[in-house]
């Protein structure tokens, strides 16, 4: 099984900690692959995507969430002093999880009803 995870090229030094945090919690994931999240304008909080391919178990959304929520505590306790945003999409776009951790290391569960869809990811980039 592969996952893409595409964040912003400033957590470049502290997204392998996550990619290791992953792969040891769910040995099935055998690559991660990585891309950058190119923006225009910073949103006021650190974006952290995970796309996953289909027919992924929900117990493996899981681990991706809950792991990336322990990456995003340490994150903002050591370095980042803004918020992170960690979502999981379906190859089609549609988000599965996602989770919001404040800069005072406080954790909220986002809606995904209320998150809106991104475009399709091409399927060669999987």
């Amino acid at each position: 099984m592969k996952i893409l995870l595409m964040t912003e090229s400033r957590l470049d030094d502290q997204i392998d900690d996550l990619v290791t945090d992953i792969q040891s919690a769910a040995p099935e994931i055998e690559e991660v692959k990585r891309m950058e999240l190119v923006r225009k304008t910073f949103p006021g909080f650190h974006d952290v995507l995970i796309f996953v391919g289909e027919g992924i178990e929900i117990a493996i959304i899981e681990i991706l969430i809950k792991e990336g929520i322990k990456w995003g505590i340490k994150g903002v306790k050591k370095k980042l002093a803004e918020p992170v945003v960690i979502s999981i999409f379906g190859l089609d776009g549609i988000p599965y999880a996602a989770a919001k951790v404040s800069s005072s290391g406080e954790v909220e569960h986002l809606d995904v009803q209320k998150m809106p869809k991104r475009n399709p990811l091409p399927t060669h980039l999987l």
